[in-house]
């Protein structure tokens, strides 16, 4: 049975009452047990968020790591982390919550012309096979270091082309997509939820 709040002087605070009467029978699970408790009202919760603002795109990403929107297109269509390949999605909002966009987030080390580009989600690589008309795939190997210029993607004679929102493999420049680096700026918000349950473990 849960029992009223104590004070710190180990008496009981005035104005309590016990809002849930429960019992749990002892068992040998060491694991523990998962129990949601339906307050049966709602009550305030101020969370911590990041929110990433997009900022002005360009053709390349600027030296160093950063975090970026990779665009292509006019409408709002950007790279986005699959299981195991490059997709691509649309996005409208300005600022991301980290929660909802974080497969479209990635992080570029650019060096000179090379560079890599990392998931945020799964922290796989970007990867451009040599083969025509192949999958751009993610990976766990950043060696394979990629090249950019003039909104191009790519590795020696093989392009980054989108076509149904699916990256493949082009070795013709003409059939290549152009891209936008959108680098992204963090910054933590404070917001206030509204819950109705409490879950908890049970040792």
């Amino acid at each position: 049975m849960l029992l009223p709040p104590m004070n710190t002087t180990g008496g009981v605070m005035q104005n309590a009452e016990v809002i849930y009467d429960g019992y749990m029978h002892e068992c040998r699970n060491t694991a523990g047990f998962e129990y949601t408790l339906d307050l049966g009202y709602d009550v305030e919760k101020t969370v911590t968020k990041t929110v990433y603002r997009k900022g002005t795109g360009g053709t390349s990403p600027q030296a160093g790591t950063g975090l970026y929107l990779i665009g292509y297109g006019s409408n709002n269509y950007f790279l986005t982390a699959g299981e195991s390949e490059v997709v691509g999605t649309q996005i409208t909002a300005t600022e991301l919550d980290e929660t909802q966009y974080k497969q479209s987030i990635w992080e570029v080390y650019r060096n000179g012309n090379t560079i890599t580009i990392k998931s945020v989600l799964n922290g796989n690589y970007i990867n451009i096979p040599t083969s025509n008309y192949s999958s751009v795939t993610l990976g766990s190997s950043s060696s394979l270091s990629l090249n950019t210029g003039n909104g191009r993607i790519y590795r020696s004679s093989y392009y980054i082309y989108m076509n149904n929102n699916k990256a493949t493999v082009r070795t013709n420049s003409s059939y290549r997509t152009n891209f936008t680096f959108y680098p992204l700026t963090a910054e933590e918000q404070k917001i206030t939820e509204s819950i109705s349950s409490k879950e908890f473990t049970v040792p």
